[in-house]
């Protein structure tokens, strides 16, 4: 009876040792690679909303100097 005691609690600590096992090779090829491109992808988000409004500037200040306003001496 003993001896079923003793090799359940090592199946259970080989068992605990696997569950960390796996956790540590899901965080390495899973959570890891998925956080990397997030961040890619809002780096790139970012960006794109910033040219944006670049562009957007850009044509309101040429729209505002083609139309027919005084420009006070310029």
């Amino acid at each position: 009876m003993e001896v079923k005691v003793v090799e359940r609690s090592l199946q259970i600590q080989v068992q605990e040792q696997e569950i960390v096992r796996r956790d540590r090779e899901l965080e390495a090829t899973v959570k890891k690679p998925a956080e990397a491109e997030v961040f890619r992808l809002t780096k790139i988000a970012e960006a794109n909303k910033n040219k944006v409004w670049v562009v957007i500037d850009y044509t309101t200040v040429n729209v505002l100097w083609n139309m027919d306003v005084p420009r006070f001496g310029i």
